[in-house]
């Protein structure tokens, strides 16, 4: 093991460190739209897969969590593109899809 330490270059030593900062900076960076896209789909998806699981209680929460996320969304939505866009408006309509599942007599 020692022998295998002692092969390492310093400059190869600075290449490796150089790319492992670099990649923590790149992935530190993300823009906020893109981490509000991911948690938000993330959320949706959870929902999906257990609304039928929820007592009322937690749905009460769930419902809670999306407002919070629709709060959050007037803060990005002037910087999406189209894409972006259209994957929010897939993200409510799989909301809503649920949410009539999960009380019908509401909708």
């Amino acid at each position: 093991m020692l022998l295998c330490c002692n092969q390492i270059t310093v400059s190869g030593m600075k290449k490796f460190i150089f790319l492992v900062v670099g990649f923590l900076l790149l992935a530190g960076c993300a823009h906020p739209k893109d981490k509000f896209l991911t948690e938000f789909g993330a959320f949706i998806n959870e929902t999906e897969a257990h609304y039928d699981e929820y007592t009322e209680i937690e749905w009460h929460e769930v419902i809670i969590s999306y407002n919070v996320f629709l709060e959050e969304l007037e803060n990005h939505k002037d910087s999406f593109d189209d894409a972006e866009t259209n994957q929010v408006k897939e993200f409510k309509e799989r909301f809503k899809k649920g949410q009539i599942k999960k009380e019908p007599l509401k909708h």
